[in-house]
C-alpha cells in the first residue's frame, strides 16, 4: 500500500485572515493543523521563521519533532505581533519521514490605523489688522480607532473624542495686531499621534497709518514743532480723535472724518525731559471709531547739548601742616550749546564763588591755594550748576588728611657708649618728608660738625675716634653731640652749616628732640691718664 503525506492544513483563528492590511501594534493568533494520511507511524519535524521586526510565538516547544499515527493530526498554535509599520512575512517548513517537505508563506502588510486630519479654512480673502475675522478649523478621524485628543488652535486648547469616521468642527474668529503675526497654527495630540497644520492668511492694514513728516531732534527741555500724515486705508469713511498721550508731546486734541484712502497732516510739539539723552520715543493715541485705538510711536533723538564735565588731577595724599599748597580744577562744556554756570569751590578754609561762561568744548581753569597752618581733616569741594532749563549740578568732594608737623620733620639721634678710644653716632629721618639736617660735636666750642640730607625712615652713621688724644692734648674731659634740622628745634627752623671737620656714630640710647635733641657724653671716668686725644675727620670719621 502506498503512503503519502497530506497537504498541510492552516486553519485561521480570531477571525483574521492573512495578506489582509493590519495595523500597528496589531497582535493575533492562528494554527496549523498536520495530518498523517500515510498508513503507518510517521515522524514530523516542523519549523517557523519570521521577518525582522515582527514577532512570531509558538503555543508549546515542539523540540526536535513528533508522531503521529496513521489518520492522526496535530494541532499547532501560534501568535503574531507587528509593533512597527511596514510589510512583514512568516513561513512555516515540514517535513515527514519519508523525506517530503511542504512550506507556506504568508505576507502582511501594516499601516498606522490612527489618522486625523486637519483643515483650516479662511473665510474671506484678506484679513485686516485689528479686525475679528471668522475661519473655521475642521478634525476628522480617518483612521480605524477611536481617538481622545488634545487640540489646539493658536494657544487655545481643547479637548475632542471621535468616533472612526467622525469629524468635529470648530468656528473661530483671527485678530492681530501686526502684519508678521499672519499665522494660525493647530496641533493635535494623544498617545498614539502628534500632528501640526500652519495656515497663512493674507494680512494687511485696512485702517489707518500714522508716519512721521521728518526726523525729530531736540535738546532736552526745548520744544521742536513736527508732524505725522494720518491716511485712512479702510474701505469706508471713519472718524478719528486725536488724543494726547505722552508727556513730552503736545498736541491739540480734535475730531475729524477721513474717506477711504483720504490723509491729514497733524502737527505735534514734542520737548525732551531733562536727563534724556540718544533716542527715544513717545506716543500719540487715535481712537478710530472703525478700528478702536490706534497708539503712533513718535521717535525722536533727545540731543546732549548741557553736558559738562569736572576735570582734577590733584593728589591729596601728601600734606603737612605749614604747606602752603595750591589745586587745580577744570570746569569743560561737553554739550552742544553755549551755557553759563555758577558755584562753590571750598579748600581747606577758602572759599570761592564761580560765575562764567563757556562756549562748546570750552575748557575753564581754577586755582586756589591755601596755607595749613593746623592738622586734622580738611576738605576740598566743587559745586557746580548749569543756568540752562533743566539745570543740571555736579559735586566734586575729597576729604583728606593734613599730617602734624612734628609727623613730618623729625629726627633721632643715637650715641654710642665710649669704648676702646672711639665712639659712634647714628642719625635717622623718622619724619614723613625728606629732611635736612646739621650735626656737631662740642665742648665749650665747636669740635666738628657735618650736614647732609635723609629720605623718610634713611639713617647715617659717623665715628667718633681719638678721644684719649684729645683730652690730654686740650683738657677737655666732656663732649657733646648736637643735631639740628626742620622739626627738632624750638622755632621749627633749618640750620645749615658748610663747613666738615669730621663726624661721629651709633649708640643704644635713643633721644628724641623735637626742642634741639641734644646728647651728652660725659668721658671723664671713661679716659686712662697719658692717653692723647685727637679729632680726626675723614670720609664720616671724625
Amino acid at each position: 500500500m502506498k503512503l503519502q503525506i497530506t497537504s498541510l492544513i492552516f486553519l485561521f483563528f480570531l477571525g483574521i485572515a492573512f495578506g489582509e492590511q493590519h495595523c500597528i501594534d496589531d497582535s493575533f493568533g492562528s494554527s496549523i493543523i498536520v495530518k498523517n494520511d500515510y498508513s503507518g507511524v510517521e515522524y514530523y519535524k516542523v519549523s517557523s521563521a519570521v521577518s525582522s521586526g515582527a514577532v512570531l510565538s509558538l503555543s508549546e516547544s515542539l523540540g526536535d519533532g513528533f508522531f503521529l499515527m496513521p489518520g492522526e493530526q496535530k494541532l499547532i498554535s501560534y501568535n503574531i505581533s507587528l509593533p512597527f509599520k511596514g510589510n512583514y512575512s512568516s513561513s512555516f517548513k515540514i517535513i515527514d519521514s519519508k523525506g517530503k517537505t511542504e512550506t507556506k508563506s504568508f505576507n502582511y502588510e501594516v499601516a498606522d490605523c490612527h489618522n486625523v486630519d486637519i483643515k483650516i479654512i479662511s473665510e474671506n480673502d484678506n484679513y485686516c489688522l485689528r479686525q475679528n475675522m471668522p475661519y473655521k478649523v475642521i478634525v476628522n478621524n480617518n483612521g480605524k480607532y477611536k481617538e481622545n485628543l488634545f487640540l489646539m488652535i493658536n494657544n487655545d486648547p481643547f479637548s475632542v473624542s471621535l468616533l472612526p469616521g467622525t469629524f468635529k468642527e470648530y468656528d473661530m474668529e483671527f485678530y492681530s495686531v501686526s502684519l508678521e503675526n499672519n499665522q494660525v497654527i493647530v496641533s493635535i495630540k494623544n498617545g498614539n499621534l502628534s500632528k501640526t497644520v500652519t495656515e497663512s492668511f493674507n494680512l494687511r492694514n485696512c485702517d489707518t497709518t500714522a508716519v512721521i513728516l521728518e526726523d525729530v531732534k531736540s535738546c532736552p527741555g526745548q520744544t521742536i514743532t513736527s508732524s505725522i500724515i494720518l491716511k485712512n486705508l479702510g474701505f469706508s469713511q471713519d472718524a478719528y480723535q486725536i488724543i494726547n498721550s505722552s508727556s513730552n508731546i503736545i498736541i491739540e486734541p480734535q475730531i475729524f472724518v477721513l474717506e477711504s484712502n483720504e490723509e491729514k497732516i497733524i502737527e505735534f510739539d514734542l520737548m525732551p525731559s531733562c536727563g534724556e539723552i540718544g533716542l527715544r520715543s513717545g506716543e500719540i493715541n487715535i481712537i478710530s471709531h472703525n478700528s478702536g485705538l490706534i497708539k503712533s510711536k513718535i521717535n525722536y533723538e533727545a540731543l546732549n547739548c548741557f553736558e559738562f564735565e569736572i576735570i582734577e588731577a590733584n593728589n591729596f595724599m601728601d600734606y603737612c601742616e605749614n604747606d602752603n599748597k595750591n589745586i587745580t580744577i577744570s570746569i569743560k562744556n561737553k554739550g552742544l550749546l553755549a551755557d553759563s554756570y555758577t558755584g562753590l569751590l571750598i579748600y581747606g578754609n577758602q572759599k570761592m564763588n564761580l560765575n562764567f561762561y563757556l562756549e562748546p568744548k570750552e575748557i575753564m581753569v581754577f586755582n586756589i591755594s591755601e596755607y595749613f597752618n593746623y592738622s586734622g581733616d580738611a576738605k576740598a569741594e566743587l559745586i557746580i550748576k548749569s543756568n540752562n532749563y533743566c539745570e543740571k549740578t555736579k559735586t566734586l568732594s575729597e576729604t583728606f588728611n593734613v599730617n602734624p608737623f612734628d609727623k613730618c620733620y623729625s629726627g633721632k639721634l643715637e650715641v654710642q657708649e665710649y669704648f676702646n678710644g672711639y665712639s659712634r653716632v647714628k642719625v635717622t629721618n623718622i619724619g614723613l618728608r625728606q629732611n635736612e639736617y646739621f650735626l656737631t660735636v662740642f665742648n665749650n666750642s665747636q669740635i666738628s660738625n657735618m650736614s647732609f640730607s635723609l629720605n623718610s625712615t634713611q639713617s647715617k652713621e659717623y665715628q667718633l675716634n681719638n678721644l684719649n688724644e684729645i683730652m690730654n692734648d686740650y683738657g677737655i674731659s666732656v663732649f657733646s653731640v648736637n643735631i639740628l634740622g626742620k622739626g627738632v628745634d624750638l622755632t621749627k627752623q633749618t640750620r645749615y652749616s658748610n663747613s666738615i671737620t669730621g663726624m661721629i656714630i651709633l649708640s643704644v640710647k635713643e633721644y628724641y628732640s623735637y626742642a634741639g635733641l641734644v646728647i651728652l657724653i660725659i668721658l671723664i671716668s671713661l679716659f686712662v691718664k697719658n692717653n692723647v686725644l685727637k679729632l680726626k675727620g675723614s670720609n664720616n670719621k671724625l
